[in-house]
């Protein structure tokens, strides 16, 4: 449906390997889903109003809170 809605040269553009894996629906649906989750992270998230930065801590101020440490 994406597909019919957006057209194949958007889809080249959120998906990068779309060329390889556009005729395999499962796997493009995945990808697809790969980069919705992505960009809603990146909004939401890190480059949100989270107070991380990500490539730059220097420029953070305050603490950075962690809830438990990654094993």
């Amino acid at each position: 449906m994406i597909e019919q809605r957006t057209g194949k040269e958007l889809l080249r553009q959120v998906v990068p390997n779309y060329d390889e894996i556009g005729e395999d629906k499962v796997k493009l649906g995945l990808a697809l889903h790969r980069q919705f989750d992505m960009a809603l992270g990146l909004v939401h998230g890190l480059a949100g109003h989270s107070g991380a930065v990500m490539g730059e801590a220097y420029r953070r101020e305050g603490a950075f809170v962690l809830d438990r440490l990654v094993e």
